[in-house]
């Protein structure tokens, strides 16, 4: 089968887990010998596509006509410079349109599978249909549903950050699905999300929990009687509970002896920074991937993800589950659905400093029932089967291809 994949950024651009995971498919699909060619975003020199090959799937960079995402360090002005020229992109960008037609003439896709699509808008789905070609959407986020491309947890329905802005923001993406034949998430919650605020594919929706990526690191041994190392993973943004740790760690003063390893990159690193200035239990690492990144989670004993918002899935809880941690997590969202609460991990309210301090003293305090978490976690995540989740897209593709998604009402919403 020949796949064209569409994803706003690509290794070795890297913003979290989503085009990781992406990467990872697509290298995968082509491994079990599917033709596999990617259209990604890459800078002005790119023109009208520049074309590499990784892991065996053909990469065609192009410009979308702005940067997507503010760089590293930028101050606020630049940050609002960049979002607003990003979303203006985001509305209708017809040099993205322009440039899946193109590639759809040289790669003669029998299905696209859409990804994050922020900067390149909705335009790739309408030119994927008049080409058409059946499109397989893959929602890693909230971009359908709020300008943020994340919705604050409160109990659901009826109202969470339900304001003018998401319903005006909501009328302008969510009808757009209509252009999609298969919406997929990675979590049931994600999916029934979507689906209640307006997105209307043309097949429904699937669930298709993340595999375990191939290439994770495994699970070393972890020396006794050192401190317990908690770890943040991820975006550096308040909707991921930055200030929810900050407020657990000043009440943490008294507790047993362990240690906070914060890596990520956003607007919220001067305050990660000035939490690691502030404690010495705290040491805020940047942005880290690939050995680096490995490193992290094997040395650490507990993944915090504190998260206030109604995630899809944090891909980081099932690495970090795989790499021998238990994990602490917010119970809303698409990562709590991986946790089974006391068994694999704990959960704790969203937003919630106090109970969030409790759950990481208690584990601090108790290495017996740590140990217990982390063995216990670690068969979960292995158990998530990667091969499993591939098979799961290609069915869907050849379903999407033939026609015949509509017709497996069992699975699909």
């Amino acid at each position: 089968m020949r796949i064209l994949a569409v994803s706003n950024t690509y290794p070795p651009e890297v913003i979290g887990g989503a085009e990781r995971l992406t990467a990872a498919l697509c290298a995968s699909l082509a491994a079990r010998g599917h033709t596999v060619a990617v259209l990604t975003a890459g800078p002005p020199p790119c023109g009208n596509g520049v074309r590499e090959t990784q892991r065996g799937a053909g990469i065609t960079r192009v410009w979308p006509g702005g940067r997507l995402f503010p760089p590293a360090g930028a101050g606020p002005g630049a940050r609002l410079r960049v979002q607003l020229r990003a979303h203006a992109l985001d509305l209708w960008n017809p040099r993205a349109a322009g440039a899946l037609r193109r590639l759809a003439q040289t790669a003669r896709p029998d299905v696209v599978h859409t990804h994050n699509l922020y900067g390149f808008s909705p335009a790739v789905w309408s030119a994927a249909r008049r080409l058409g070609l059946p499109v397989v959407h893959t929602a890693h986020d909230a971009w359908l549903l709020h300008p943020r491309h994340n919705l604050l947890y409160a109990p659901f329905p009826p109202g969470f950050a339900d304001g003018p802005l998401r319903r005006l923001y909501a009328r302008l993406y969510a009808p757009r699905t209509r252009a999609v034949d298969i919406l997929c998430t990675p979590s049931e919650s994600h999916l029934r999300l979507h689906l209640a605020l307006g997105c209307r594919p043309r097949a429904g929706g699937v669930c298709i929990p993340h595999g375990l990526p191939p290439d994770t690191a495994p699970a070393p041994e972890r020396p006794p009687g050192r401190p317990v190392t908690f770890l943040y993973l991820g975006r550096l943004d308040a909707h991921k509970g930055l200030g929810v740790l900050d407020a657990a760690f000043r009440r943490l003063d008294g507790a047993p002896p362990l240690r906070l390893e914060i890596a990520g990159e956003g607007p919220r690193r001067a305050a990660a920074e000035r939490l690691a200035a502030r404690d010495p239990r705290v040491a805020c690492r940047g942005f880290v991937d690939g050995p680096a990144r490995d490193a992290l989670l094997q040395r650490a004993d507990v993944l915090l993800y504190p998260s206030l918002c109604l995630e899809s899935f944090g891909l980081a809880v099932l690495e970090a589950m795989a790499a021998g941690c238990t994990a602490v997590v917010s119970a809303a969202g698409g990562q709590a659905e991986r946790i089974a609460d006391g068994r694999t991990g704990l959960t704790v309210p969203p937003g919630d400093p106090a109970a969030l301090a409790e759950r990481i003293a208690s584990l601090a305090d108790d290495r017996d029932r740590l140990a217990a978490l982390q063995t216990a976690a670690r068969a979960a995540a292995r158990a998530a089967s990667w091969e499993a989740m591939v098979d799961a897209y290609e069915a869907l593709y050849a379903r999407a291809a033939g026609g015949g998604a509509c017709h497996q009402a069992g699975q699909l919403m």
